[in-house]
């Protein structure tokens, strides 16, 4: 994809992926935004750092994906792990409900 083109970010292939009714049941687009912010935060901010800041944490809990995963029953719960389970789980579902070609049904 064009670096300059209509589907160039994150947010604007979110965006038209929601535009086309590609998420439902355990996809939304709120903890794809949600990963787009933290992946934002450590791209360009260069305080972020870790996992472990309470802004990165408090966005990782919002997350609905891990809500009831054993990485998030953990105490204390490991940050990290979270969300790169939600990010596997997220693509997981994207590519079955894709290789279906029923949008949104994994």
């Amino acid at each position: 994809m064009d670096e300059r083109g209509p589907l160039a970010t994150f947010d604007q292939k979110i965006r038209m992926a929601d535009a086309l009714g590609l998420f439902a049941g355990y996809v939304t687009r709120k903890d794809l935004d949600i990963i787009r912010r933290i992946r934002n935060d450590f791209a360009h901010d260069l305080t972020v750092n870790s996992f472990d800041r309470h802004d990165v944490r408090q966005r990782i809990e919002a997350l609905n994906i891990t809500k009831d995963t054993a990485p998030a029953r953990a105490r204390p719960p490991d940050h990290r792990v979270m969300f790169v389970l939600a990010v596997q789980l997220l693509f997981g579902f994207l590519l079955e409900s894709g290789l279906k070609g029923q949008p949104g049904k994994a």
